[in-house]
């Protein structure tokens, strides 16, 4: 777990779902199944099963461990440090496309200047 980076917040939460055409006549009979699926635990029963069988079960029962002893904490820098990280990198890079542009339009107008 020394390796991992564990998300203070689940910034993810899947939906079942299947994609059927306009006014589909199994529409309704395909809602009512898919609800008795996840009203009665199935849904979740198949994915914790998927993640035993294919996924790190040291990470999934650490997360799960984790999300049992939450409490209300306060923001600190370590939750949004990676967030902080994109921007600099992005005025970093968008300051190199600045300088970049500039120096070539500075040598365009000197070739220009000595070509009149």
């Amino acid at each position: 777990m020394d390796n991992y980076h564990v998300m203070k917040a689940n910034f993810y939460s899947g939906m079942c779902c299947y994609m059927l055409r306009k006014n589909s006549a199994i529409t309704p009979m395909l809602n009512d199944f898919i609800l008795r699926v996840v009203e009665s635990g199935l849904a979740y029963y198949w994915e914790s099963e998927g993640t035993l069988l294919y996924m790190d079960t040291t990470v999934q029962q650490a997360m799960r461990y984790d999300q049992s002893q939450q409490t209300v904490q306060k923001l600190t820098f370590s939750n949004v440090e990676g967030a902080f990280a994109i921007l600099c990198l992005g005025y970093l890079a968008s300051l190199l496309v600045l300088a970049t542009e500039l120096l070539l339009n500075q040598r365009q107008k000197q070739k220009k200047r000595f070509c009149i």
